[in-house]
């Protein structure tokens, strides 16, 4: 089986959802996102069908004049505004003050079954810890075999990630939106991984060469060549690439 990942409607000149579009969820984090940030929340809010505010990212989608369906976390960032004007608005709203899970775990829960791709805005956050434990989760996330059949994206106006599951991936890339600069990066283990159509493909199979791993090898400021890139890893391993918005 071939894991397929083709999410350039993201980035398109149309607004709405084109109509074989996946079951799409927003999930926003909190954060301070820049005007350029704003646009592109505003700009997926429509095309998902579902959003979930991940604690104080309610208060950014309340700033904007954008209503979730579900508020989740602990809410010790959760403006009493935001927290009125949802409540009014019939949002279901959910506290966890779980202190071993971060909020992003928390919303997490509370993703439609039907979902084929999470779009998680605010992962990069404004501290590395905050940005780590976020990549932590999506590794968590990518290694449950029930959530085998969606996407989970950690979007920026800058980037697009995602982990990917061990096995063989299709990724289709649109120019002049994603790429050329990518990267694949070992997470938690090391990723016995074959590339095709990068600048610099990754081969195990090769006589020289050497799983990526933290301390021996990784593969950034790779370059894409062409409309899609093919991966095959043996673990999970994070894919990520240069967005131009």
């Amino acid at each position: 089986m071939t894991f397929i990942h083709d999410h350039g409607d993201l980035f398109g000149a149309h607004d709405d959802p084109r109509p074989d579009a996946p079951f799409t969820v927003l999930l926003v984090l909190n954060g301070t996102p820049d005007a350029g940030e704003q646009t592109l929340l505003r700009r997926v809010a429509r095309l998902s069908q579902f959003i979930i505010a991940a604690d104080g990212g309610a208060n950014t989608l309340h700033r904007l004049g954008l209503c979730p369906q579900v508020v989740a976390g602990d809410l010790d960032s959760l403006h009493p505004d935001t927290r009125h004007a949802f409540r009014s608005a019939a949002v279901q709203v959910y506290r966890d003050a779980d202190p071993s899970r971060n909020d992003f775990q928390k919303a997490l829960q509370h993703v439609p079954d039907q979902a084929r791709r999470v779009l998680v805005l605010g992962a990069e956050g404004g501290r590395l810890d905050h940005a780590l434990a976020n990549l932590h989760v999506a590794f968590e996330d990518a290694r449950k075999p029930q959530h085998a059949s969606r996407d989970l994206l950690l979007l920026s106006q800058r980037n697009l990630a995602m982990v990917l599951r061990p096995g063989s991936h299709e990724l289709h890339i649109h120019a002049p939106h994603e790429g050329p600069a990518c990267g694949l990066i070992p997470l938690g283990h090391a990723c016995n991984v074959r590339t095709q159509h990068l600048r610099w493909n990754v081969d195990c199979e090769s006589p020289h060469s050497s799983p990526l791993q933290f301390g021996t090898f990784i593969s950034s400021s790779n370059a894409i060549c062409g409309p899609s890139v093919l991966v095959w890893t043996d673990a999970p391993l994070l894919w990520t690439h240069q967005l131009r918005l």
